[in-house]
């Protein structure tokens, strides 16, 4: 069996980042996916979409929504249990581009579990590029909001 992970472009600092933001769940645990009519890929990519808006620490990666899922395959792992490859496309009305949909690859890479605990880390081609003035409106927010709760304090 040929594995195609090798042709799928993964940028080292986008790897790091997800691997930083892993998560850690007991077999079992629905990850909050409650719906069973829902695919496996669907919740992978649900998944990550969580990921991505807990990594944004201004909260702008909360308007990159999931648009569609193009294709998912599945793999045997060498060093992870299984590697996830998905194709999926993102909607924002926020993107650089001034496109409302951009498509991006991603891999879902789960260990663990033997043990009884699945430990899943992902990666993105590239994150998704937001245009600057949106950028920096979130971080003007969360600014005036730590400066609202320091006033406070003193008061």
């Amino acid at each position: 069996m040929h594995n195609s992970l090798s042709a799928f472009p993964i940028n080292a600092c986008c790897i790091l980042l997800g691997i930083c933001s892993n998560s850690t769940s007991k077999l079992g645990e629905s990850n909050s996916f409650q719906d069973d009519s829902i695919s496996a890929g669907e919740k992978l990519a649900h998944w990550v979409m969580q990921q991505l808006h807990e990594i944004s620490v201004s909260g702008v990666y909360r308007h990159v929504h999931l648009h569609s899922i193009e294709s998912v395959r599945v793999f045997s792992g060498n060093y992870h249990q299984t590697v996830t490859q998905m194709a999926i496309k993102l909607y924002s009305e926020y993107f650089e581009s001034n496109r409302s949909v951009e498509s991006y690859k991603i891999l879902i890479m789960d260990d663990g579990h033997v043990t009884g605990k699945i430990q899943r880390a992902w990666a993105i081609d590239q994150f998704p590029r937001l245009r600057q003035e949106v950028i920096d409106e979130y971080n003007n927010a969360q600014l005036h909001g730590y400066m609202r709760r320091k006033e406070k304090g003193r008061n």
